[in-house]
């Protein structure tokens, strides 16, 4: 029974090269046409240029710590890897975010870009999003935190742009928007700043105006020993008032620095009621009483009054905010570009002497097939029963 089996099985074999050789110009005539279908899918098929940027993100804090890291130990280096490795994963967020992808879409002109023709625009907008991701892959290595951005378009160019857009449109998020602990001190300070220069610039004018139109004299020796005193406890307090501020920005109300900032300016505030407000009700001890001298000197001298309180505030305020800028650069990362976007050499799609190779492959596998099942079903049924009953034999034997 072996034997008959086996000699089925090489009549089978050699019936399925008469198969084939009687149905040549069938297999060849399909393969021909796949073939012929193929190129011509490869030929209209537009084709996609890759452009692609691969970046680090390094702070100044961490680039100081990472010349120093053989001194520091594993820990710190761990430290530094996994503030490395948030910093990746915020850009990667960055970059996928709707306000972001969207800002992409609208400088590029995505939404004709895709054919989107909804009346309805935020309807466009929603489908350009979603056809961004198939557009743009942003990602980060674990490894290295190498952070990359690949882009594919029809033209090589438009890929070069979006990916140098991204690059650039990152670095300015994180330089100008991205809110840092130095960057809210910075930009408290910075308005305190402009606020006080603006006043000091202003009671410059108003002075030389005043001088000028009442050829105003300079305040009596006394007089600007009161000033002096008086300005001095005012500047003072203007200064703890902005350390305060700057406290409750960073810290919590219950803080021992913001408890003590708050004791020192109750101070200030006590010195000063007792200055005003000493000697008898009728008339104060310490008073800027300018009524004993001429009215004009006394103008003068309150605006010189104000003019010293700013200027000694300004020179407190202006050394923080300088601190307050260098510390944000430090919190800040930078990219480290490692792969600037081009333009591409070559397409990666549609790969044509692939799709040709494999349609043809499969084209000719998938005829041959068809003519065997065609013989064997049509023209040969009898030989089909026999084959059949030697399976079946086969079977038998081996219960």
């Amino acid at each position: 029974m072996n034997n008959a089996a086996k000699h089925v099985t090489e009549l089978d074999i050699i019936e399925v090269i008469r198969i084939i050789l009687k149905n040549r110009w069938l297999v060849i005539a399909i393969v021909s046409i796949a073939g012929i279908a193929a190129v011509v899918y490869s030929l209209i098929t537009p084709q996609i240029w890759k452009s692609d940027a691969a970046f680090y993100a390094v702070s100044s804090r961490e680039k100081s710590l990472s010349l120093s890291i053989a001194s520091l130990g594993k820990i710190a280096e761990d430290l530094l890897d996994q503030n490395m490795q948030n910093e990746a994963v915020n850009c990667v967020t960055i970059m996928n975010s709707r306000n972001f992808s969207e800002e992409v879409i609208r400088r590029f002109g995505l939404i004709n870009y895709f054919k989107l023709t909804d009346p309805d625009s935020l309807a466009n907008m929603d489908d350009a999003l979603r056809l961004l991701k198939k557009v743009v892959a942003t990602d980060y290595k674990d490894k290295n935190n190498l952070i990359t951005v690949e882009v594919e378009t029809k033209s090589k160019s438009f890929s070069r742009d979006i990916a140098e857009f991204y690059v650039d449109n990152l670095e300015s998020y994180l330089q100008n928007k991205r809110m840092v602990n130095g960057r809210r001190n910075r930009i408290y300070l910075e308005n305190r700043v402009e606020e006080i220069w603006d006043s000091i610039d202003s009671l410059q004018t108003v002075i030389s105006d005043f001088k000028s139109k009442h050829k105003a004299v300079d305040l009596q020796q006394q007089s600007s020993g009161l000033i002096s005193q008086y300005s001095n406890l005012v500047s003072s307090r203007m200064k703890l008032e902005i350390s305060l501020d700057v406290a409750k920005i960073n810290y919590s109300p219950n803080s021992p620095i913001v408890q003590d900032l708050e004791l020192q300016l109750a101070g200030i505030n006590k010195q000063i009621n007792e200055l005003e407000h000493s000697g008898d009700e009728l008339r104060p001890k310490f008073q800027l009483d300018f009524s004993s001298i001429p009215s004009l000197t006394a103008n003068q001298a309150q605006l010189q009054l104000n003019l010293n309180i700013l200027t000694e505030v300004f020179g407190y305020v202006r050394p923080q905010y300088e601190k307050a800028k260098l510390e944000e650069q430090k919190n800040l990362p930078q990219l480290e570009i490692l792969d600037s976007p081009r333009v591409a050499g070559r397409r990666v799609r549609p790969r044509r002497a692939m799709i040709c190779l494999i349609t043809v492959l499969m084209a000719g596998f998938m005829s041959v097939l068809m003519v065997i099942v065609k013989e064997i079903i049509i023209a040969q049924p009898k030989r089909l029963r026999e084959l059949k009953d030697t399976l079946y034999e086969n079977q038998n034997n081996k219960q």
